[in-house]
């Protein structure tokens, strides 16, 4: 599980994916706005990722637990 986290986190923290082609920002590559608005996006993935991990862990929890609770009915 944190083998996928860290990947998905690494994919999406390189360079290549944050830039866009020219013809979106008019050919200004070196614009600070630009740049602004490269890790904006950057970091709103980054927090839904992270969010979106936490869900699944707990999805993942519970169902770790019903597998417990059912062993121990099923001792009884």
């Amino acid at each position: 599980m944190n083998f996928l986290i860290l990947t998905i986190f690494f994919y999406f923290s390189s360079v290549i994916s944050v830039n866009a082609c020219s013809v979106c920002f008019s050919n200004v590559s070196n614009d600070p706005s630009i740049n602004a608005l490269k890790w904006s996006i950057l970091t709103l993935l980054l927090i839904t990722i992270f969010v979106l991990s936490f869900f699944v862990k707990f999805i993942f929890r519970l169902r770790r637990y019903e597998k417990i609770t059912l062993n121990s009915l099923e001792n009884k």
